[in-house]
């Protein structure tokens, strides 16, 4: 039952999430309130999504984490552009290097074709004179014979 400040929007996003119900302050009945607890209690995907929701919070440190943030919001006096990471000034590629990584493969994968071929060129170049002496000996024999 949000009231007041920020307690509706939180409670919109908690029910859009499935891990609640909301309930309008304004119409509040004693069977709207037992309809919603009855619908909470009975539906297991409440229980499940704000278990899953709890998880996630405790990932990135619960409670503790949210309050230090806001704290630190307050303290900045809302600055936050400090707070902002590279990958949300610059693009997901520019900012973990996935461009250069991209260019390292393809130079690397260039190069193996590069050295494939080159090898390929020079063993065939042996194979062509070792068989040129191989038949030049096999005619020496047969002419002395």
């Amino acid at each position: 039952m949000p009231f007041i400040g920020d307690q509706p929007d939180n409670c919109l996003r908690v029910q859009r999430a499935g891990a609640a119900v909301c309930l309008n302050v304004a119409s509040l009945t004693a069977q709207g309130i037992q309809q919603s607890i009855s619908e909470v209690i009975s539906n297991l995907s409440y229980r499940d999504t704000a278990m899953k929701l709890s998880r996630i919070s405790h990932t990135y440190g619960g409670v503790k984490r949210a309050a230090d943030l806001v704290e630190l919001v307050a303290f900045l006096r809302g600055d936050t552009l400090q707070l902002q990471t590279v990958a949300d000034r610059e693009g997901f590629i520019s900012a973990f290097a996935l461009d250069f990584i991209a260019a390292g493969f393809m130079l690397a994968f260039i190069s193996g074709i590069a050295c494939s071929a080159c090898c390929r060129m020079v063993c065939d170049l042996l194979l062509r004179r070792r068989g040129r002496r191989h038949d030049d000996t096999a005619e020496k024999k047969q002419k002395r014979a």
